[in-house]
């Protein structure tokens, strides 16, 4: 079991975004980008691990990145939610799952959002065809 501690992850830009433990509450651990400089831009990163009543595990990880922007109310500037986007991705694995048949999956999601159908869908909301 890995102890928690600061998560990074690089955006599109190669930039380092590190998300700092916050709390973990309800087997849910909380990790906190701050970049924003206020809690409403606060990006969240959120794991869990659960284990079903038929004996599977599901790993649950979301992201939330609001975007924020300066509104001016009566001469004065004030942050305000312009929008927000969510990621939830779920591994549900079998109680019988070796460690190599999960170190496969996470290589294979790995490259799958570097795959330019991937991507494309992603970055455009674009459908194959």
């Amino acid at each position: 079991m890995a102890q928690f501690g600061p998560i990074t992850v690089k955006n599109r830009a190669g930039n380092n975004e590190v998300y700092a433990p916050r709390n973990i509450s309800g087997g849910v651990a909380l990790a906190i980008n701050a970049a924003g400089g206020v809690p409403i831009a606060d990006r969240r990163l959120t794991l869990a691990v659960t284990e079903t009543p038929s004996g599977k595990r599901k790993v649950a990880i979301k992201f939330v990145v609001p975007t924020v922007q300066d509104t001016v109310i009566g001469g004065v500037s004030k942050p305000a939610l312009v929008r927000t986007m969510y990621a939830d991705l779920v591994f549900t694995v079998d109680g019988t799952s070796t460690l190599l048949e999960r170190q496969d999956m996470a290589t294979r999601l790995s490259w799958l959002f570097q795959d330019p159908i991937i991507i494309d869908a992603i970055e455009n909301l674009s459908n194959p065809y």
